[in-house]
C-alpha cells in the first residue's frame, strides 16, 4: 500500500530531521503509527529504511517533506479508512476511535469533506449497532466529533442539534454532575452563542459551570 509506506516513511524521517529543523507534519506522522498499517504489511516495514535513505541523500527541502509525508497521511487515512468499512458494522464500532483517527489526519491535511463523509459514516453506523440504545457512549462521541468539524468548517447551526444531543446523552449514561457534561455544555454554549442566540448561550454557560463545579 503505497499510502502506507509513504505514512512510516514520514514517521521515521521526523524522528531522524533536526529538531530545529521539523517539518510542521512531524506530530501527524508520529500520530499516524497508532494506525499501525505497517503491522499488516510486513513488506513496508522492510521498505521504509530503504525510501527513508533515498529521501535523505537526495537532499529534499522541508517543505517538499511536508507535502511528501501529507500526501501520504491523506493516502494511508484513506487506505485504512476503507479497509475499516469492510469489516462487519460490529466490528468497525468496536474500532469507532481509529476511524475517527482517520477522520483527524484528513482534516489536517484539509480534505475537510472526505473527513466529514468518515464522521458521518461512523455516526451513522453507531445508531445501527447500539439500535435501541440511544444513550450509548458511541453515539456521544460521533456526535460530538461531528459536531467539532462542522463547527471549524462554520456551519455552527448544523453543530447544534449534534450537540445538544450529546449533552442529553451524556446526561443520561454520566448524570447530571460529570465533568465530561460539563465539557458538552460548555461547547454547546459556544455554538449558541455563534449562532445568535445570547440568552439561551448564557443559560448553558451558567449549567456548565454549575456542573464542572459539583464534578470536582
Amino acid at each position: 500500500c503505497e499510502g502506507a509506506v509513504l505514512g512510516a516513511a514520514g514517521v521515521r524521517l521526523c524522528l531522524a530531521w533536526p529538531p530545529a529543523a521539523a517539518p510542521d507534519v512531524g506530530s501527524l506522522a508520529l500520530n499516524f503509527a497508532a494506525l499501525d498499517l505497517a503491522r499488516s504489511h510486513a513488506s513496508v516495514v522492510d521498505d521504509v529504511g530503504h525510501i527513508c535513505d533515498r529521501v535523505r541523500t537526495q537532499g529534499v527541502g522541508v517543505d517538499e517533506f511536508n507535502d511528501c509525508v501529507r500526501d501520504g497521511l491523506v493516502d494511508g487515512a484513506e487506505w485504512e479508512a476503507r479497509r475499516l468499512r469492510r469489516l462487519p458494522d460490529e466490528e468497525q464500532c468496536r474500532r469507532l476511535a481509529q476511524l475517527h483517527r482517520c477522520a483527524a489526519f484528513l482534516q489536517s491535511a484539509g480534505e475537510l469533506s472526505d473527513a466529514e463523509e468518515l464522521l458521518r459514516h461512523s455516526l451513522a453506523l453507531a445508531e445501527r449497532v447500539h439500535g435501541a440504545d440511544q444513550s450509548h457512549g458511541d453515539l456521544s462521541l460521533c456526535l460530538v466529533e461531528l459536531a467539532r468539524l462542522l463547527r471549524l468548517q462554520g456551519d455552527a447551526a448544523a453543530a447544534e442539534p449534534l450537540l445538544a444531543r450529546a449533552v442529553a446523552i451524556d446526561e443520561t449514561r454520566l448524570g447530571p454532575d460529570h465533568a465530561q457534561l460539563a465539557a458538552q455544555l460548555s461547547a454547546l454554549g459556544s455554538v449558541l452563542e455563534a449562532t445568535g442566540q445570547p440568552k439561551e448561550a448564557a443559560a448553558v454557560y451558567r449549567r456548565a459551570l454549575a456542573t464542572d463545579e459539583a464534578s470536582l
